[in-house]
Order: structure tokens, then C-alpha cells, then sequence
């Protein structure tokens, strides 16, 4: 389900993950349970971090395990990390808290990130970007760049969900998208409009209204049908 951020007046995606592998190949969920086979000692050790990471109940557990651990860190160690910390806090942290975890932790974080972004996939660029934006850090030009030409090239393999709160973070960051990615993200919409609930369509039709992007007549029409 959907729901009114406290405090604000735009509605954002629920929590709707569910553990597993998507049947259209993302990858698992922050924390959840890895697919069974032979792995690399890197991956078998970068798979066993996220128990520790998905369990830390406070910014200094949190922000420990990442300095330990973060020359080995991939993408889905950085989502879970970073989705850890906007469950756990709501995006509330005071202004020292927030100080220390940019200086300590979340710069290097989002250098990993970017150094990475070709092993991402569309469900840790979609948790990378919903957490950021529930955080309320506005990840650099470069990273932006980077997240924006990969997800482009890989929207069409997009479930609604992931599609959704790549949108909806990008409004919430008051990030201006490029015309080639509002085109895409247009384009998409219309190919998974059909599998948009009520509450998918209000979210879409807000952040777009955010993102100043004019849905074409075509869209318009299905939106309203799907509503």
C-alpha cells in the first residue's frame, strides 16, 4: 500500500517489497535471502555481511560495519545499507547525526555506488534511490548521471514497483530529469500502466506534476482508464 509521509503532503510508495528473486531478474531485496550455488570467496563474504547489516539497530552499529567492511562492499551491501538506515530512522536523524554518518559513511558509500552502477540492477538502483530520497540526500552530479543512463537502458525490465519508486525518488530530490530519461520515463509508464493500482497512479501523477513532465494525451487517457 501507499502512504502520506508524515509531515508532507505527497504520497510515496509503501514498503511492498517481498524477499525473493523477481521473476524479471532483479535481484534479491536488502537482507533478503540469497539464492543457493557456488560463489566466489568475495561474494560468499559480501553475502554474509547483509544479515549483519540488514540487523543493526542504531547509526553507530551501522556506520561501524560499513567502515569495516566497505572496500568490499557491492551493490546490494550499499542498498541494503542505506535501506537499513531510512527504515530504521524514517529519514530522521539530527543535524549531528546527519553530519557524522555524510563524513563518515555516506560519501563513500555513493563512491561505491557510482564506481559500481553497471552490476546494479533495476531493484538495488530502484532501493538505491528510494532510500536516498527517504533520507533526503541528494546524491551528486555523477552518481545521478550514472544512475540515470543505467536505469534507462534497462527500463523495460522495470517491475511497476521498482518503476515507481525511481520516479517518486527523483520528485522527492527535486532532481531535473534529462529529456532522454523524461522521455523514458513516459515511455515506460505507458507499457505498465495496466499493472498500476489507484494509489500507483496518484504517486505517479504527483511526482511527474514534481518533475514538471506532461504526460502525452495517450497516457493521460490510460491513466484515467486504469484508475
Amino acid at each position: 500500500a501507499l502512504h502520506h509521509k508524515a509531515g508532507g503532503d505527497r504520497l510515496v510508495p509503501g514498503d511492498r517489497r517481498k524477499s525473493g528473486k523477481e521473476k524479471d531478474g532483479s535481484e534479491h531485496l536488502a537482507g533478503g535471502p540469497q539464492k543457493a550455488g557456488k560463489k566466489s570467496g568475495k561474494a560468499s563474504a559480501t553475502t554474509q555481511l547483509n544479515p549483519q547489516i540488514a540487523s543493526t539497530q542504531n547509526l553507530k552499529e551501522m556506520m561501524a560495519i560499513c567502515e569495516s567492511n566497505m572496500q568490499s562492499f557491492d551493490p546490494i551491501n550499499i542498498t541494503t545499507a542505506l535501506h537499513r538506515l531510512a527504515k530504521m530512522t524514517g529519514g530522521v536523524m539530527t543535524r549531528e547525526e546527519r553530519q557524522e554518518f555524510q563524513e563518515r559513511v555516506c560519501k563513500q558509500l555513493l563512491q561505491r555506488a557510482n564506481d559500481s552502477i553497471r552490476d546494479f540492477g533495476p531493484r538495488t538502483l530502484s532501493n538505491l534511490m528510494w532510500s536516498l530520497a527517504t533520507l533526503d540526500i541528494k546524491p551528486g552530479l555523477q552518481l545521478i548521471q550514472a544512475v540515470t543512463m543505467h536505469t534507462r537502458s534497462r527500463f523495460q525490465i522495470f517491475t511497476p514497483l521498482d518503476f515507481m519508486n525511481m520516479v517518486w525518488a527523483f520528485a522527492k530530490l527535486r532532481i531535473t530529469p534529462t529529456a532522454r530519461f523524461a522521455k523514458a520515463i513516459l515511455k515506460q509508464s505507458l507499457s505498465l500502466v495496466v499493472r498500476f493500482t489507484c494509489q500507483d497512479i496518484l504517486t505517479f501523477v504527483s511526482s511527474l506534476s514534481t518533475l514538471k513532465l506532461k504526460p502525452g494525451n495517450e497516457l493521460i487517457l490510460a491513466l484515467s482508464h486504469q484508475a
